[in-house]
C-alpha cells in the first residue's frame, strides 16, 4: 500500500488540508493519507489554540466518511516531549514497514524544511512531496490561522471547513475571543 504521511497542527482542519490530501491520492497514486496531528511542535514554538481533544474530534469528523483513503495516527500527540518530523518518520517506517511511504507538506514548508532536525537524514528516509510544487499545482490560499481569525472576527467560515466541522466549532464555541 502507498501511504502519504501528512503532519500538522490541524488547528482547525480546513478544506485546504483535505484538498491537499485528496490531490496527493489522485496525483501521486497513493492508497491512503495518514494525518498526524502534532503534539508539542518543535517548529512552531506555540501551543495549540484549543485542547487536543477538540482537535481530535474535528479531525475525526472531517474524515469520517473517507476512512478508506484517510486515517489518523496520534503518535505525536501521545509524546510528552516536543515532536520532530525526523523521529516521527522513523517511527512510521517501523509501524508501516510493509508499505511504501512518503511525506506530504504544504508549499509553505518547502523553505523551512532545511531547518528541521536531521534534515539531510530525513531526505534519505522517504520521498518528500510539496503541494504546489510536486503535486496540486493549484495553490490553495487557506490556513488554520485564517480560519481562526475569521471566527474571532465573528464572520462565517462556511466553505472554509467541512460543514460538520463548522457545526462542531459553533456548538463548542471554539476559537472565539
Amino acid at each position: 500500500m502507498k501511504i502519504g504521511l501528512y503532519g500538522g497542527s490541524f488547528d482547525p482542519i480546513h478544506n485546504g488540508h483535505l484538498k491537499l490530501a485528496n490531490a496527493a491520492i489522485l496525483e501521486l497514486g497513493l492508497d491512503k493519507v495518514v494525518f498526524i496531528p502534532c503534539g508539542k511542535s518543535a517548529y512552531t514554538h506555540k501551543k495549540q489554540n484549543i485542547k487536543d481533544c477538540y482537535r481530535v474530534c474535528l479531525l475525526n469528523k472531517a474524515i469520517e466518511n473517507y476512512e478508506k483513503i484517510f486515517a489518523i495516527d496520534y503518535y505525536e500527540m501521545k509524546l510528552k516531549n516536543m515532536s520532530f518530523t525526523f523521529d516521527t518518520t522513523k517511527y512510521m517506517i517501523k509501524k508501516y514497514k510493509n508499505n511504501e511511504l512518503c511525506l506530504l507538506f504544504g508549499l509553505d514548508t518547502k523553505d523551512k524544511i532545511s531547518g528541521f532536525k536531521d534534515y539531510q537524514k530525513l531526505l534519505d528516509l522517504l520521498p518528500i512531496y510539496f503541494s504546489g510544487h510536486d503535486f496540486m499545482r493549484e495553490t490553495v490560499y487557506l490556513s488554520s490561522s485564517f480560519v481562526r481569525c475569521t471566527i474571532e472576527c465573528n464572520m462565517p467560515i462556511t466553505g472554509l471547513v467541512p460543514k460538520a466541522v463548522e457545526e462542531m466549532i459553533k456548538y463548542w464555541r471554539l476559537y472565539e475571543l
